[in-house]
């Protein structure tokens, strides 16, 4: 064997099959292959159909069929780990789980099926676009978000999946119990907000100074406490009258109100009393 045939990947894009002429080995077509698959995955990665949807909605079966064109030419035969054109049920799990991942989480994952020596399964190709977020420095860090919340303040998260994570397992057990008591509850809830979509912002924390009711300006603020200061050293000054209650209920009842109760007209009389 020549030494161009030597130095052709096994597996991958490019590989020689035994059937194979020689000649396909040689470096001049080796670059063209790669150039062909660049195109197709530029192709793939381009298509507006990423963009025009919203994150969660299955994916086109036209957009699905691209890639597992793709992935054919890539491995340089229809790799066993595809479904089969007329399985329809699979292909609708690919295009519901692959369609749960956002546009940039795809064009993110994907490419890294360069480096794969063996065909991806579908749970492959979701692994590879999810983001690589390590639950114990997720945890320090929603751990740190919601004392900022809770202050009025954002927070910073590194990806919603790290929040609606600390939303599943709650503020008072990420404040109140450890890192070991939470692993297995902190890790599962992190791993369901991964995989599934995000595509709305972060919710603003509560009592933020702009979700207020604009202050009044400075003239009107002093108005307002000049008015209520006012009005304390107008009731100061004039004398109280406590039993003011029973002498309402004595006129209702000289005016014939018969809604005064018999309870009520007893409680005024017994105030009135010298």
């Amino acid at each position: 064997m020549n030494r161009a045939q030597d130095d052709l990947p096994l597996s991958g894009p490019g590989r020689l099959h035994p059937d194979d002429d020689p000649a396909c080995g040689t470096p001049v077509l080796q670059d063209a292959l790669a150039l062909l698959l660049q195109d197709a995955l530029a192709l793939l990665l381009q298509d507006p159909a990423l963009d025009h949807r919203r994150c969660g909605e299955p994916l086109p079966a036209a957009w699905i069929a691209r890639l597992f064109d793709y992935l054919h030419a890539l491995y340089g035969e229809r790799p066993a780990t595809l479904p089969a054109s007329d399985d329809e049920r699979a292909w609708l799990a690919w295009r519901e789980r692959l369609g749960a991942i956002p546009s940039a989480g795809l064009r993110r994952g994907i490419p890294k099926l360069l480096r794969r020596a063996s065909p991806p399964s579908l749970q492959d190709i979701v692994r590879l676009c999810l983001p690589q977020i390590e639950p114990h420095a997720a945890y320090l860090e929603a751990v740190k978000g919601i004392h900022a919340r809770e202050q009025g303040l954002p927070g910073h998260w590194s990806d919603p999946a790290v929040y609606w994570a600390s939303v599943a397992v709650g503020a008072f057990d990420l404040k109140s119990k450890t890192y070991a008591q939470l692993k297995h509850q902190w890790e599962a809830a992190l791993a369901a907000e991964l995989a599934s979509p995000h595509d709305g912002p972060i919710p603003p924390p509560p009592g933020r100074a702009e979700d207020c009711a604009a202050a009044p300006p400075p003239a009107a603020a002093r108005r307002m406490v000049g008015n209520l200061r006012a009005a304390m050293s107008t009731s100061a000054r004039e004398p109280r009258d406590h039993k003011r209650w029973a002498r309402r209920i004595q006129s209702r009842l000289a005016d014939g109100d018969d809604s005064v109760t018999e309870l009520q007209a007893e409680a005024a009389r017994q105030a009135l009393d010298p």
